[in-house]
């Protein structure tokens, strides 16, 4: 999965989440048209006298019996009490900055409060023409509110921006662009590691959660000035929503663009170290491998090399052919042989990762079933550059058939 197709991700789980808020708001609308058509008998003749003569127009009175219950319960819902259907749109919207139509939005000079107070209290007594306008208005609003809640809502999942490092900038105060190097090479290797668990259902969105709240922290320590990955932590954290249908597809996208972001500032690191005042570390890859370790600072450029295009074939969707890939360069490294052996092989490997990322109609099928058969040929029994090839070679066979 690359950036583009993390950002089309998100977006149709925003419409999946919308069409699921549609119909909880419709519900709760269905109850407003109910509660708002139990008070339109008693307009107009919801009041009693209680205080004042029958002829003062300034006489105190209060609902009569049976308008109460109906104004009450009219205005708990109104007001969005626990006790309504408001309690399920509550509770589906946790953790997203969705904000559905309320009596506040349709009308926030709140003229049916005085109803809400009467519905609930036996003071203050009110006049004739105070209460009946109140519950008028309690009325009318619940009917507009009714109609709001059944327009389809809004964005309820926010689809990101793409975000870039800045082009300037410099290691933070006292960070050594050794260690630098390192810890965000460590953390983009789990990064794309955890895309791959998610896309196979072996990840869930609260690992994906973690690992960006640690690449954000991670380059809040390292560079100047960087601001955590708020928006991707909020994006992630959506996943607790029973409207989000699909939880790890929208985590797998956020780590994703997190992702993308690390390797940007993968490319940009050299001109913050010189930024920095400080040298760009000699390449050096430390690999365990069967016989002891190996120290492989003449190969470093190459699996850097393999591994920057792999990455780059696994954001395309193509974990299989990636997978193998991995497969081919760890048990070249792993393998006992010669230096001079061991560099021949890595050619073929990196020549199949090239030929890998290129469009099949421009691949040179020819020196691809090449490179293949030289791996084949080197491979002993029992090796585990012969088990790789065993278990890939219907992947690796699609490369040149």
């Amino acid at each position: 999965m690359d950036v583009d197709a993390a950002r089309e991700a998100i977006r149709r789980q925003d419409r999946l989440a919308r069409q699921e808020l549609a119909v909880v708001l419709c519900r709760v609308a269905a109850e407003g048209d109910a509660l708002a058509d139990a008070v339109g008998p008693w307009l107009g003749n919801c009041w009693r006298r209680t205080v004042g003569s029958w002829r003062d127009p300034r006489a105190l009175g209060e609902l009569k019996g049976g308008a109460r219950e109906a104004v009450r319960a009219a205005a708990d819902w109104a007001w969005e009490e626990p006790t309504t259907s408001w309690s399920e749109v509550k509770a589906v919207l946790r953790d997203l900055p969705y904000h559905p139509p309320s009596m506040g939005s349709v009308d926030n000079t709140r003229h049916a409060y005085g109803a809400y107070e009467d519905a609930h209290q036996q003071r203050p007594f009110k006049t004739k023409r105070h209460l009946e306008a109140a519950v008028a208005d309690l009325h009318s609003l619940m009917k507009e509110l009714a109609r709001h809640l059944r327009e389809p809502p809004r964005e309820v999942l926010p689809v990101p921006e793409v975000l870039h490092p800045p082009r300037y900038g410099s290691l933070a105060k006292g960070r050594l662009a050794r260690l630098v190097v390192g810890d965000l090479t460590a953390m983009a290797e789990e990064g794309d590691s955890l895309e791959q668990r998610l896309a196979d259902g072996r990840a869930q969105w609260p690992e994906a959660l973690a690992w960006i709240e640690r690449a954000g922290s991670l380059l809040t320590a390292t560079l100047q000035g960087f601001q955590p990955f708020s928006r991707a932590e909020e994006g992630v954290r959506m996943c607790r929503s029973p409207l989000v249908p699909e939880p790890r597809v929208l985590a797998r996208a956020h780590t994703v663009l997190v992702l993308s972001y690390l390797r940007e500032v993968q490319a940009l690191m050299p001109d913050y170290i010189e930024a920095s005042g400080q040298r760009l570390p000699e390449p050096q890859v430390s690999m365990n491998f069967s016989g002891g370790t190996f120290i492989g600072g003449q190969f470093a450029a190459r699996i850097s090399n393999i591994h920057s295009t792999v990455a780059g074939i696994h954001q395309e969707g193509r974990t299989d052919v990636a997978e193998a890939l991995r497969a081919l360069e760890s048990a070249v490294l792993a393998d006992r042989m010669d230096d001079d052996r061991r560099s021949d092989l890595l050619d073929n490997v990196e020549y199949l990762t090239q030929a890998a990322a290129t469009p099949p109609e421009e691949r040179n099928r020819g020196l691809t079933r090449a490179a293949v058969a030289a791996l084949t040929t080197a491979a002993a029994g029992g090796s585990a550059l012969n088990a790789a090839l065993e278990t890939w070679s219907q992947v690796l066979h699609k490369l040149f058939g």
